[in-house]
């Protein structure tokens, strides 16, 4: 995807436009690369998948501090990391966690683990959230690629008999 954003670029002659991407069809990387290229990007991201008993506890809930670097939980208590990357399949992620989670009254509100809550930070969540952004500022322009686009696979999906 990302040399067809070069191409884009080099087609219209600048990189001043919005940059829609589908659901499903485009990485973190790739949104990351998409926007050090100066594009804005629109793309439906999901949350984090998170399994807390409690939806207050959902990663969603948790506040991450990018200047000192950790994470405040919904009850107050700081998640910190031990500053080395682990490489996952396609990116890597720092674990962010407390000690204080065994013994917290609200740990089994917030995790079934048995220990504690991890939250990984992957190396382009900044991209994610910068995004996420650019679609709470404008959600029309997502919107109007729904608009255009899905008309289209339906009519052919019918055509084809899915």
């Amino acid at each position: 995807m990302v040399e067809i954003t070069k191409n884009a670029i080099d087609i219209i002659g600048n990189n001043t436009f919005n940059f829609v991407l589908d659901k499903g069809y485009y990485t973190a990387e790739q949104i990351h690369k998409s926007q050090k290229m100066g594009l804005t990007t629109h793309a439906c991201v999901p949350n984090p998948a998170s399994n807390a008993p409690d939806n207050t506890y959902n990663v969603s809930e948790f506040r991450y501090n990018k200047e000192l670097d950790y994470y405040t939980c919904p009850a107050g208590e700081i998640l910190k990391n031990n500053g080395n990357w682990y490489n996952k399949r396609a990116y890597r992620v720092k674990q962010y966690k407390t000690k204080n989670c065994k013994n917290y009254a609200v740990k089994d509100l917030c995790t079934k683990a048995k220990y504690q809550k991890i939250i990984e930070h992957h190396e382009f969540s900044e991209a994610l959230v910068i995004n996420k952004s650019n679609i709470a500022k404008n959600p029309e322009i997502y919107a109007q690629r729904q608009a255009l686009v899905e008309h289209l696979f339906w009519h052919y999906e019918k055509k084809m008999g899915f």
